[in-house]
């Protein structure tokens, strides 16, 4: 990470920029979420699913799994090259993208399943790896369009009710619900000649998942990508009128990339040393044990690899409360 003079910090702006922004979009299919997401200038699309074929003009990758992401392209948004060409990053749609990290952590488990991880880890794995990602993309500079179909859930009030949510699987959703700036929902409605006229929701109603951190953001408008610019714009301004310090500019304190390389190498050079430390406690069989039930069977720590990064970080942790 590059270094950082705390004492000369600037306080925090808000941004009429909607390139550093966060924003969850859901609905019903073919309604327009890919089209709108498809606006954003230098925008980088990750089609987990293909729904751009009928979209021109855009830059898409099409990601058949999470190690393809992660080893293609998450390395390369690590670049400055990246930063300079794209300001955003789709995630078209990002219940599938969860779904293939937790296909990546089984396979690198060697399991079927996550439940068959003793001790529920193999859930903080996934948890953990998502997460960081997207931290990271952050982190980076880059803005996060997630894109999500809709569901609608049964719910009890005393009467049975229902209520349209993002059809996120629910450790996923409270990633990106951390995350985001703008959870919008797309309605869509009829008139008697059967003309749809789509809006965009960003506050909860009593059927309806949305909301907004910003404070004088409409709850309604027409759904579109400069309706939505002038929304974000207006409630901005707004804030500036009750005494928010707004600017043009992104406030941001950008990460230098590390390689998946330098991390593997990083974090095994932390293990070692944890493990000597353990050593020189004659806590030998102990951290046996650790490496043991982390990685599933008896083995040397030299001989993890790149891959199994993130057990490495698990055998740390516990070589930690050991010592």
């Amino acid at each position: 990470m590059a270094g950082i003079d705390i004492l000369s910090l600037e306080p925090t702006t808000i941004s009429r920029d909607l390139k550093n922004k966060y924003l969850l979009i859901y609905s019903l299919p073919k309604v327009g979420k890919t089209s709108f997401a498809a606006e954003f200038p230098r925008n980088l699309m990750l089609a987990f699913e293909k729904g751009y074929n009928a979209i021109a003009g855009i830059k898409v990758v099409d990601v058949p799994t999470w190690k393809y992401f992660k080893n293609e392209i998450f390395k390369q948004l690590r670049s400055p090259a990246a930063k300079e060409a794209y300001d955003s990053v789709t995630f078209d749609t990002v219940g599938i993208a969860w779904g293939l990290c937790e296909k990546y952590i089984c396979n690198r488990e060697g399991v079927d399943d996550l439940l068959e991880i003793p001790w529920g880890k193999g859930f903080a794995m996934c948890t953990r790896e998502f997460e960081e990602t997207l931290r990271e993309l952050t982190l980076l500079g880059y803005g996060l369009i997630f894109i999500s179909h809709s569901e609608e859930k049964a719910i009890k009030t005393g009467s049975e009710e229902t209520i349209i949510r993002p059809a996120i699987p629910k450790r996923a959703y409270e990633i990106v619900n951390r995350i985001v700036d703008i959870i919008g929902y797309i309605g869509v409605d009829y008139d008697e000649e059967g003309n749809a006229t789509r809006t965009l929701y960003t506050r909860s109603t009593p059927g309806i998942v949305a909301g907004s951190r910003f404070k004088y953001m409409k709850s309604k408008i027409p759904f579109g990508y400069d309706e939505l610019v002038t929304a974000l714009t207006n409630a901005i301004e707004e804030a500036g009128r009750h005494g928010a310090k707004i600017s043009d500019e992104q406030h941001h304190q950008y990460i230098e990339g590390v390689s998946q390389e330098e991390e593997f190498q990083e974090v095994m050079e932390k293990a070692k040393k944890d493990w000597f430390k353990a050593m020189d406690k004659d806590l030998a069989d102990e951290a046996v044990a650790v490496i043991e039930k982390h990685f599933g069977r008896k083995m040397k720590l030299s001989e993890a690899t790149e891959d199994q990064t993130e057990l490495v970080k698990l055998v740390t942790l516990d070589l930690e409360s050991l010592i």
